[in-house]
């Protein structure tokens, strides 16, 4: 596999939008997932064609599905919605380094590293130990199912979370009759998703949409039915 990476990085990239095509296919299969998906990208602008099975799993990987799985199942939490967070936060870059130093998979930056290493009892490096996958999926899945039984099993409040942290996300809510005790109700309708376009950060309010979408279609590519209920993403997570 290594060898197959380094001589992938020594080729030219294609310039014909056909061969373009194919070599995102190989370097998605070579595991050079952030590339092959900003090519695959380009090529949806340019044309709707190349629409198939084969291109969305280029761009939507199931690459470490078996340890995800592993780590999700611990927490009562579907693996698609693992995936769709590491797809979002890494495009599955194993050695992802962001501009504010969030490491690895899960983009986990060295404060909550370190907290969550001591709270898993482990002895880590700080970036280094976030490239493994063995470690920083363990570490992230965590993390985040730790959010979400703050926010008593809400997917979309917690994915906000652990994009702007749980405190901003947190004041947010309070100062709003209409969203105080959101994480609490039993009912839902299509009314109680407006909090997301109206937050703050931007950024968040995308990130959020993003990762319900990469569910969506990572259930279309494991050929599950999808739900269309508007608060589909209940059926993720089983708190214990």
């Amino acid at each position: 596999m290594l060898e197959a990476q380094v001589e992938l990085k020594s080729l030219p990239i294609p310039s014909n939008p056909v061969n373009l095509y194919y070599f995102s296919i190989l370097l998605s299969k070579a595991y050079q997932h952030p590339l092959s998906v900003r090519i695959m990208n380009q090529l949806l602008e340019a044309t709707h064609d190349i629409r198939n099975l084969e291109m969305l799993k280029s761009i939507y990987p199931l690459t470490y599905s078996n340890r995800i799985k592993v780590e999700a199942k611990k927490y009562g939490i579907d693996s698609v919605l693992i995936m769709s967070l590491i797809r979002q936060e890494s495009a599955f870059g194993l050695k992802a380094l962001s501009t504010s130093q969030a490491a690895g998979l899960m983009q986990m930056i060295q404060p909550t590293a370190m907290e969550v290493a001591e709270r898993l009892k482990l002895k880590i490096q700080f970036p280094e130990d976030l490239y493994r996958p063995e470690v920083n999926i363990p570490m992230g899945t965590f993390y985040y199912s730790d959010i979400l039984k703050d926010f008593n099993g809400h997917v979309p409040l917690a994915l906000a979370s652990y994009n702007a942290g749980p405190h901003k996300i947190k004041t947010f809510l309070s100062l709003r009759d209409e969203t105080k005790n959101l994480a609490q109700k039993a009912s839902f309708d299509w009314q109680d998703d407006l909090w997301v376009d109206e937050l703050p950060w931007a950024e968040t309010t995308g990130y959020v949409k993003s990762i319900l979408r990469n569910t969506l279609i990572y259930e279309l590519i494991e050929g599950k039915k999808l739900s269309s209920k508007p608060d589909f993403w209940r059926d993720f997570v089983v708190i214990n």
